[in-house]
């Protein structure tokens, strides 16, 4: 579906806001496994990894196509994107440890069982259908942008936005939460493609909390000259959630969040910036508890 596009402006600058959170599922993840399944009609099958809206995206999907999905979660996954993924039809299987042991899990049933896998970012056809959401917003504005600002966790939000402003004179922000951050990891300056660290991040930071990066995301970030990698702290996150919710009513995850808080960092160095809410399925009291709570 196309989702509304806000004007955030200060001191006539302008931050244009993709609201992803009224997408189908909550989040902007269903837009790649619409693409992907669109290429695999026969499919009877697909596995999965996710942090949580991935899951829910794709559930989402497979059961508009008669498809059943087998999704595998990290055990701390937030309650609500269970119960969503399980309303989808998803087939939950809990994996202890984070979105990296959950991937690992997923690759090795469908290695052994033979059913199709269906990646949450490192496959072009998910980049494809993410890249739908950026030509939707460019549609839907009236002038264009110098910058788009996108949170990044396994890579596949910020190849579609690389993708679709090549050769458009548009940097791409890429927003990493802090404790994941590493300019290696992300400029590519070294081949390693894994934090090295047993942090888990803070609830409803779990869609960035990500420690690898896609091997052809990868390669897409590699390729990028205007790439602009900054971090956001999680009191940036947390400062972000409120002005969404006071300024258009957004109900955003906080990694959701990740776009606006460096697009508003940023504002100083552009005119006009997009940023993009990726998701907002966050346990309401937990949201009710960030925006209430004022320093």
């Amino acid at each position: 579906m196309i989702t509304p596009l806000y004007e955030y402006s200060v001191l006539g600058r302008t931050i244009f806001v993709k609201d992803e959170t009224k997408q189908d599922g909550g989040s902007f993840k269903i837009r790649g496994p619409k693409q992907f399944l669109s290429h695999y009609p026969s499919a009877k099958r697909v596995v999965t990894a996710s942090s949580g809206n991935h899951g829910i995206g794709v559930c989402m999907a497979a059961m508009s196509c008669g498809v059943r999905a087998i999704v595998f979660l990290p055990k701390a996954t937030p309650l609500q994107k269970i119960e969503k993924i399980q309303a989808a039809g998803g087939d939950v299987r809990f994996v202890g440890g984070g979105y990296e042991q959950a991937l690992l899990a997923a690759k090795a049933y469908a290695e052994t069982s033979g059913e199709l896998l269906l990646p949450s970012y490192d496959h072009q056809l998910i980049i494809d259908g993410n890249r739908e959401l950026f030509t939707e917003a460019f549609e839907q504005m009236a002038c264009q942008v110098d910058a788009v600002c996108v949170p990044v966790g396994g890579g596949g939000c910020v190849s579609a936005a690389i993708e679709v402003c090549s050769g458009k004179n548009i940097d791409v922000v890429a927003a990493e939460y802090a404790p994941f951050f590493r300019i290696d990891r992300l400029a590519l300056r070294s081949e390693a493609d894994f934090i090295q660290t047993d942090y888990i991040g803070e609830p409803s930071t779990e869609g960035i909390s990500i420690k690898t990066l896609g091997h052809l995301n990868k390669q897409i970030i590699r390729g990028c000259e205007r790439l602009l990698p900054v971090q956001v702290s999680y009191d940036e996150l947390v400062t972000a959630c409120r002005c969404l919710y006071d300024t258009f009513g957004i109900v955003a995850e906080l990694g959701a969040c990740a776009g606006f808080a460096a697009a508003v960092s940023s504002m100083d160095a552009y005119d006009n910036l997009l940023c993009v809410v990726t998701g907002g399925n966050i346990d309401p009291q937990l949201h009710q508890s960030i925006v209430r709570k004022r320093n």
